[in-house]
């Protein structure tokens, strides 16, 4: 594989490689409080299970691209926070989105190895779609989307200059 052309890529995959692991452990973890008799919020909690698997396979693709590029892959673990109040949850889920969407169009501009750029946009694509159906599931909650999408930027995410 060629080298990408930014020095700081690495830093990049390995923050991206963080961020994917820690939701793995979060989804799951919301995932049992949204299926417990308290909350009983069975499709959330079906929703987040197949996001952290998702979230696993991102994970994974990037920690074999960041050894492909000679690196290694680096974890730093967060304490998991949570709540059991869905807006809470819903909210805090889709800052990250939108964070880790973004990340990958940073990712994106460093690399010029063509199997490396579809890695990248394939998770990051998968990263838009969980946006989407968060900010939905926020919306139909609340009647508003999510306070921080208003600045993110997030109605220009097809826009060409953004990759």
């Amino acid at each position: 594989m060629k080298k990408s052309t930014e020095p700081d890529v690495l830093a990049l995959l390995n923050e991206a490689f963080s961020l994917e692991y820690n939701d793995v452990f979060l989804y799951l973890r919301e995932a049992d409080i949204f299926r417990s008799a308290k909350v009983k919020k069975t499709e959330v909690a079906k929703m987040f299970e197949e996001f952290s698997l998702e979230e696993m396979r991102h994970a994974d693709q990037l920690s074999v691209l960041i050894l492909t590029i000679d690196g290694s892959a680096h974890w730093e673990f967060k304490p998991l926070t949570y709540s059991d109040k869905l807006q809470d949850v819903l909210r805090v889920h889709s800052e990250a989105e939108a964070h880790a969407y973004f990340l990958y169009g940073r990712i994106l501009k460093c690399l010029t190895d063509p199997a490396a750029r579809a890695t990248i946009e394939r998770i990051r694509a998968s990263e838009k779609k969980h946006l989407a159906l968060l900010i939905d599931l926020y919306k139909d909650l609340t009647g508003v989307p999510p306070p921080q999408m208003e600045s993110s930027g997030y109605e220009y995410l097809d826009t060409p200059e953004e990759v």
